[in-house]
């Protein structure tokens, strides 16, 4: 009787535990995150030209778990490019620089696959799309502006971890997608277009953020 009761309060126990564990992951819970990303690069092609590529991109969300594992979600993001480009001239270099600023609206869906009680490989899928503008700058005060719009389509690798059960720490890099991006002078009608496809490893896709968890 005594073993019996042992086994009973044993497994009781263990189902509280798994239960508190993966409490950030399940039905019916709201999480807040948040994530922040920045890189700078240096491009030197010798006698041709000479790139400083530097990105920032801020991207706060809201999702809700519609089943263990499961969030869907709505996110927002701020991202700006800024390249100042060195090019050879008769008379020396020439500096321009270039700076895209995009906000955007994706809507995603993320998978959860818990590998400890703290530890989660996330996968996310996501599809959206992009409003901002563009500048050059070139020598001399000159400056053109453009419109910019776009969409995109992704499928981003990441990773979570739990060291409280409403605080997370998220981390991802890579994409696998589609991307699209209209560009349109102020002055002229002259739209160009440019679309990149595949996997992309850039460090600028390298994010860290935050998430808290409630209503569980």
């Amino acid at each position: 009787m005594k073993t019996n009761m042992k086994k009973i309060l044993a497994m009781v126990g263990l189902c509280l535990i798994g239960t508190g564990a993966f409490a950030q992951t399940g039905s019916g819970t709201i999480v807040l995150s948040g994530s922040v990303g920045y890189s700078k690069t240096t491009q030197d092609d010798n006698a041709s030209q000479e790139v400083d590529q530097t990105t920032f991109n801020l991207s706060p969300s809201v999702g809700y778990f519609i089943q263990d594992g499961l969030e869907l979600g709505i996110g927002l993001g701020f991202n700006q490019t800024s390249n100042g480009i060195l090019v050879p001239d008769g008379w020396g270099m020439s500096e321009y620089e270039m700076k895209t600023n995009l906000f955007s609206f994706n809507p995603y869906i993320r998978k959860y696959f818990m590998v400890s009680d703290k530890v989660a490989f996330t996968g996310s899928a996501t599809a959206g799309f992009s409003t901002g503008s563009s500048s050059i700058s070139l020598d001399g005060g000159r400056e053109y502006k453009s419109e910019v719009s776009g969409f995109q389509v992704a499928v981003v690798p990441g990773l979570s971890f739990f060291p409280t059960e409403k605080i997370g720490i998220t981390a991802a890099f890579g994409s696998l997608g589609y991307s699209e991006l209209s560009s349109k002078p102020e002055e002229g009608d002259d739209k160009t277009t440019s679309s990149t496809v595949g996997l992309n490893l850039n460090a600028s896709t390298l994010s860290i953020g935050f998430s808290y968890h409630f209503g569980r």
